[in-house]
This record gives C-alpha cells, sequence and structure tokens, in this order.
C-alpha cells in the first residue's frame, strides 16, 4: 500500500513538472512575439480635444530643419529630395519653426547684400518715423503675412470716399476704416482659385501681364522689396512718384453712382488732396491672414508672371546678351513664344508643372522667408500679386488689414479729414 502510494505521488510530482516546463515555455515564446510586434494602443479623442496642425507643432517638440548648403532656389526650397519613383517629396512636410524668426521686412534687411544696397541707394535716417512705424505694423500682425504697394498720395480721397460711403450703407461699423480701405471702387472680381487662374491664363497668353489684369495688385513682399529695381520697388515709389494714371472726375462720378448720390461737392472733394500735399507718395501696407493668403495671391515676378526661375532666367539672360534692350520687350517675345509652342516648349510645360505643384504658393514661401531668409536665392527678385475678390480683398469682414503710411504731418491729417467729413456729410444728407 506505502509503494502504491508513494508511485502515485511520484506520478503527480512529474504530472506537475511537466505543466510547469510547458508554462514557462508559453511564457517566453509570447513575450518575445509581443516584443517583436508593434504596439498598438487604443486612444479616444472626442471632438473638443481634436487639435489642430499648428497647435500640434506648439505642443510638440520641433525637430531642426537641415538644408542644404548654399543658396535655395524656389524649386529646390519646395523639394528637398527627389525619390528614386521620381515622386517629389514637399519641403512643406519639413517643420519650420513654429515662432518665426524675423518679420518679413526685417527678414529681408538682414541679408548683408540687401542690407548694403539699401544703405546705398537711399538716405533711411530722415525717414526713421515711418520706417519704425512700418515695422511697428509688421510686429504687431506677426500671424499675418505682409504685402506692400506704392500709391500717388491723389488716391487717398477716393479710397476714402468708397469706404465711408460703404460702410455707412452696409451699416457697419465706423471703426473699420481704421485698419481697413478699398482699393478698388468698380466691380473688380477675380478668380476665385489662384491655380486654376494661372494654369488657364498662362495657356490662354503664354505668360501673364498684370497691366491688362485689373483685379491683380502688384505688391512686394518687403518694404524696400526689388531694391534697385526702381519700377519694381514700392519704396522708390513712395520717394519719387512715376506718375501713374491720377483720379480724375469720372471716378469720383462713378463712386457717387455706386450709391445714387449727387455730383455738386466733387470739385471740393478734388480739392483735399492739396491739404495733405507732400514731397513724397504713400505706401500701402496689406495684411492678409495667413489662412487666405493663398485663395487671393502668388509668387511673382516682373508683370506678374509666377517666379519661375527658368523663364526669369531665360528673360534676364537675353538682356544681358543684347538679345533685347529691355525687360518688357523680351517678355513680350517670350509670351507670343510659350503662346504658340504651349507645352511642345520645355520651359514653358516646366513652368506649368511647377505652377501645378504648387511652388508658387505665397503662405509657405514666406514662412520660409522669415525663417531663412540667407538661403534664398537672388531673395531681391520675389514679388507677389495678390487678387481682388469680394470674399477677401473686397470685404471689410475678412480680416484683411489695410494701412497707409505717408510722411503727412498730424496737423495735416486732422484738417484733411475734418473737411473730408463736412464734404461727406452733407453728400449723405442730400
Amino acid at each position: 500500500m506505502k509503494t502504491d502510494m508513494k508511485m502515485i505521488c511520484k506520478k503527480i510530482g512529474f504530472i506537475f513538472l511537466i505543466l510547469s516546463f510547458f508554462t514557462i515555455v508559453e511564457t517566453v515564446i509570447s513575450k518575445g512575439v509581443t516584443q517583436s510586434r508593434p504596439q498598438i494602443q487604443s486612444v479616444e479623442t472626442s471632438a473638443q480635444e481634436v487639435i489642430e496642425p499648428e497647435a500640434q507643432n506648439a505642443i510638440m517638440p520641433q525637430p531642426v530643419v537641415q538644408l542644404p548648403q548654399g543658396k535655395l532656389s524656389l524649386e529646390e526650397i519646395h523639394a528637398v529630395s527627389a525619390l528614386p519613383n521620381g515622386q517629389v517629396k514637399r519641403s512643406v512636410s519639413l517643420a519650420l519653426p513654429v515662432a518665426d524668426k524675423f518679420t518679413q521686412s526685417q527678414a529681408q534687411m538682414s541679408v548683408p547684400e540687401i542690407k548694403k544696397l539699401i544703405e546705398t541707394k537711399y538716405d533711411t535716417k530722415k525717414y526713421k518715423n515711418i520706417i519704425d512705424a512700418i515695422l511697428a505694423r509688421e510686429k504687431e500682425y506677426k500671424d499675418d503675412d505682409v504685402f506692400y504697394h506704392g500709391m500717388d498720395n491723389m488716391w487717398r480721397v477716393p479710397q476714402d470716399l468708397y469706404t465711408k460711403l460703404y460702410i455707412h450703407f452696409k451699416n457697419l461699423p465706423e471703426n473699420i476704416i481704421q485698419s481697413f480701405i478699398f482699393l478698388r471702387f468698380e466691380n473688380v472680381t477675380g478668380p476665385s482659385t489662384t491655380q486654376t487662374f494661372l494654369v488657364n491664363k498662362l495657356k490662354e497668353n503664354g505668360l501673364i501681364n498684370d497691366h491688362e489684369l485689373n483685379f491683380l495688385y502688384a505688391v512686394n513682399i518687403a518694404l524696400f522689396g526689388n531694391v534697385g529695381v526702381d519700377p519694381e520697388c514700392t519704396w522708390q515709389y513712395f520717394v519719387k512718384s512715376r506718375g501713374h494714371t491720377s483720379p480724375d472726375r469720372k471716378v469720383y462720378e462713378k463712386i457717387l453712382d455706386t450709391w445714387g448720390l449727387s455730383h455738386q461737392y466733387i470739385n471740393e472733394l478734388m480739392a483735399l488732396t492739396k491739404i495733405y500735399e507732400t514731397t513724397e507718395e504713400t505706401i500701402v501696407q496689406i495684411f492678409v491672414p495667413k489662412d487666405k493668403v493663398d485663395q487671393i495671391g502668388y509668387l511673382s515676378w516682373i508683370r506678374g508672371i509666377p517666379a519661375h526661375k527658368k523663364t526669369m532666367d531665360m528673360v534676364l539672360r537675353s538682356v544681358e546678351n543684347k538679345k533685347f534692350t529691355k525687360t518688357a520687350s523680351a517678355l513680350d517675345f517670350y509670351t507670343k513664344v510659350f503662346k504658340d509652342e504651349q507645352e511642345e516648349n520645355p520651359i514653358f510645360n516646366n513652368l506649368l508643372e511647377r505652377v501645378r505643384a504648387g511652388d508658387f504658393s505665397l503662405r509657405y514661401f514666406l514662412k520660409f522667408y522669415r525663417n531663412y531668409p540667407e538661403k534664398i536665392e537672388n531673395i531681391n527678385n520675389f514679388q507677389a500679386r495678390l487678387i481682388f475678390t469680394p470674399e477677401v480683398l473686397l470685404n471689410p469682414l475678412a480680416g484683411v488689414k489695410i494701412f497707409r503710411h505717408s510722411t503727412a504731418t498730424a496737423e495735416q491729417m486732422k484738417k484733411y479729414q475734418q473737411k473730408f467729413d463736412e464734404i461727406v456729410n452733407k453728400i449723405i444728407a442730400g
């Protein structure tokens, strides 16, 4: 009996030993499989907890952006590397700094060769107050993209007239006029999609010519943008008028007709320009919300053609080689060539490809511009074109801010404003 019990105990012990062995083996295998497999975690996010990309960038640590050596062309800025399959890795995927290093004008003036060119060409010390005021605005509205345009002083009155009447008859807050001014008064409606407009207009004409398109507004992307190229530089327009078309009586008549008002006081309105007369002209400073800038604008060059390196180089080279005496003549020639040859012309074909790829987007380029101005090849060549649309640039409630800067004294502007208000009140009263 004792022998039987001992045998039973031995069998039971042996069974437990075998079971323990298999348990250990299963645990080891399980751990090995778990460690070799990516862990998937279930995350529940409510609608209120969704984090926008920009906010996410502010929370997550930013990777260091590694840029190639030397200066970069626009296409190189947009294409960090060509993948083996021919796809393009867009640079927009790079996480640029959340907080910009410079404002746009600071960025341009930080480039040594540009700073030297400004100091050589202009006596900026005499304009310190106006420059400081403009740069202070850039800092104040640092969350927007900024643009500049040189304007003859005479346009202030019709701008104020249309804006004042619009605000009155649309029952909008009167303080809107402190940070917004209409820059077009007629029924101007530009295309709603920038990229589609560029592709269609290029195919139709060969190249863009903003002299023929009243819905395009030529602007610099910094206060001294295109310095040294007088016809393209806002600051040059400020220090010396280029004699662009001035508002005549018909301009005032059209504005008043828009609201069904009398022409009786037009002469008094036109005489107001003498009150704020100065040697210099006016700088228009435009701030556009970053989420709307690509709806109404694109990166450009002379006449509003897209800032396409191959096209720009070809035009400039033909002038340098004396094929043409002026850039305008070269542009006229290649406009016809591109129109006739279309995609069979390799440069025109590449231009269309770059438009479709989004290379002339303002939002990304200006972000890069404010952080790496020293890396941009021929930074002084770049301009922009803004498109007048009822939804954005012609909408005082769209978040666009427009300021005008001149050397008129506070006393001059106070006297002008008093006289202007008196006349407008008489016009509205009938």
